[in-house]
């Protein structure tokens, strides 16, 4: 049976992401999180470490933090907009990278007229890990950009019971 793309229009249900498994599971977005601290930590610790005349400006903090947040808004907002406008199709895992902690998630699909391979970049989480080469994935994609995709099932939020 062919993939048939269909358009769809934002419901609740398309609508279902969780900005917490985005953090999580996305590499930016998790790194830009994680910084923030780090950036704060650094900017109060780094006088006690080389004496009171080593203070760094508190603009340089600021700038940062306002980087990251930027970022983790943009990653999430990326996330969010698939959900509700993005094409579903089904697709392949076609390779999973790891280095570390962080890697590459390789997927292809089907969009009229074409084969798309592209890929993402994740976060080593028990998630990522339960993907192999040759898994059938839900792929979002953006009808305009077809390369600009995520594998759903990384991002759904998951049903309290």
């Amino acid at each position: 049976m062919a993939n048939v793309a269909r358009a769809r229009t934002p419901t609740h249900y398309t609508m279902n992401f969780s900005p917490i498994r985005i953090m999580w599971n996305d590499w930016p977005a998790l790194a830009s999180w994680v910084a923030m601290p780090i950036t704060w930590a650094i900017h109060f610790g780094f006088p006690y470490l080389y004496g009171g005349d080593a203070a760094l400006p508190l603009v340089l903090p600021v700038g940062v933090s306002v980087a990251l947040i930027a970022v983790l808004l943009w990653r999430i907002k990326r996330v969010a907009d698939l959900f509700a406008r993005g094409v579903a199709v089904s697709g392949t895992v076609t390779d999973l990278m790891i280095a570390k902690d962080r890697g590459q998630l390789v997927f292809e699909f089907e969009a009229p007229g074409t084969r798309v391979r592209t890929w993402m970049p994740i976060h080593k989480t028990r998630d990522v890990l339960s993907l192999a080469r040759g898994d059938r994935v839900d792929v979002l994609y953006d009808a305009n950009a077809p390369r600009r995709a995520i594998v759903k099932r990384l991002f759904v939020a998951t049903q309290q019971a």
